[in-house]
């Protein structure tokens, strides 16, 4: 097809007929403009169909990090509860002129221990360095940004 145009543009420009040639000239370059905008436009296409991928992995493996900080929390919460049974435990025995319970030693070592939650922060990290977190619905992105200020 190209040698075809190329010799009906010698031709013309060889006959010396200026108007045909012009005519020519820009319909070669209408569809060259053609070209390059369907390009940019499949360009386009595919540029938001990785970025809304890449978004729903992000929020699969964000989904699983709250999931593990739940059960984090649940774990934390049944400890601090068995925490305040001993403590409640260790104060009445102290409290009270009854001989101190062998178990005391274990109530206080119990209070002793410190536990700490530690949220799993991975994908909101990832989410914030890829910068898409502005292509997210604004009421799950308030409700991140929200849980994660909230932790930090």
């Amino acid at each position: 097809m190209i040698p075809f145009l190329r010799k009906i543009r010698y031709k013309l420009a060889q006959d010396n007929q200026l108007l045909k040639y012009s005519r020519y000239a820009i319909g070669e370059i209408l569809l060259v403009v053609i070209g390059i905008l369907i390009a940019l436009q499949i360009n386009a296409w595919s540029e938001e169909r990785q970025l809304a991928h890449s978004i729903k992995t992000h929020l699969t493996v964000l989904r699983q990090n709250l999931l593990e900080d739940q059960a984090q929390l649940k774990a934390l919460r049944t400890t601090m509860t068995n925490n305040r049974m001993a403590s409640d435990s260790a104060f009445l025995q102290m409290k009270t002129l009854i001989p101190v319970d062998p178990a005391l030693k274990t109530y206080l070592l119990l209070l002793i221990l410190e536990h700490e939650f530690r949220p799993n922060t991975n994908a909101f990290q990832t989410l914030t360095q890829s910068n898409e977190i502005p292509f997210l619905q604004q009421d799950l992105q308030t409700a991140i940004l929200n849980y994660y200020a909230l932790i930090a």
